[in-house]
């Protein structure tokens, strides 16, 4: 689902996943087709919110191309915060990409690559922490959009070329999985082939799998577009579903 373009109401969801002595924060956003139309109108309040929070790495989804990658890095990144972030290696597949900024004082890129579905590609980094030494990989994924039987049967079908892969990793490497999942309920297929036992099994951090879709008891975790009425090209879903989400081993 594409995120609000009002990202002052908007709080990216953020992961410490502690994989040695000192911490290192991720977070995923959805940044809705940047730049588009309307990426320039837009790059204030992304800087409002990133010169907000304390993080370390960033995955991002529905990039358009290098002009959206290098566009969020000049103009955003380095306008909060000079010389602090680089891009890591980027991926130009089909449909809208992904894309991982990253502190180069905390970690360094090792290597990337993707995973290929019939849909958007799944794109992984494998990361160092400076400090320590450990490594750990990072994947973010844009999941097929909107409900029925068949959307759900198609996310089913990424989830699959994500979890075979994830089988085939070292079970002592740390796996970050952050992106705009577009799932509606913990009981979805694709949430439980993710979930299930198994070397590359991944679990919420934050323990909180249940229907969220519409349900105030999950208010407080619910991540997406807070907008109802269309205007300035954000999307309209409103802030009811738990889309965005950082899944880990």
């Amino acid at each position: 689902m594409r995120r609000c373009i009002l990202p002052l109401l908007l709080l990216p969801l953020l992961l410490v996943n502690q994989v040695s002595a000192t911490e290192v924060t991720v977070a995923g956003w959805n940044i809705l087709n940047y730049p588009g139309s309307t990426g320039t109108q837009r790059v204030p309040y992304f800087r409002t919110v990133l010169g907000s929070v304390s993080i370390d790495v960033l995955a991002v989804q529905e990039v358009l191309g290098t002009n959206g990658l290098n566009h969020f890095l000049n103009n955003v990144l380095e306008v909060v915060e000079p010389g602090a972030w680089a891009a890591a290696g980027f991926h130009d597949g089909y449909d809208t990409d992904r894309a991982l900024y990253y502190r180069p004082s905390v970690v360094e890129v090792l290597d990337y690559g993707w995973l290929d579905t019939d849909l958007r590609d799944i794109d992984w980094w494998q990361l160092r922490e400076v400090g320590s030494g450990e490594e750990f990989r990072l994947f973010t994924l844009h999941l097929k959009a909107s409900q029925g039987s068949s959307e759900e049967q198609q996310r089913l079908e990424e989830a699959t070329v994500l979890r075979d892969y994830l089988d085939t990793l070292p079970p002592d490497l740390p796996v970050v999985v952050a992106g705009d999942w577009n799932i509606y309920y913990a009981g979805e297929p694709a949430y439980q082939l993710l979930l299930s036992a198994g070397i590359g099994q991944l679990f919420d951090p934050i323990d909180q799998t249940g229907y969220w879709h519409n349900n105030a008891s999950y208010a407080i975790i619910h991540t997406q577009s807070t907008r109802t009425t269309a205007f300035g090209g954000g999307a309209t879903g409103g802030r009811d579903d738990r889309f965005d989400q950082i899944l880990v081993t």
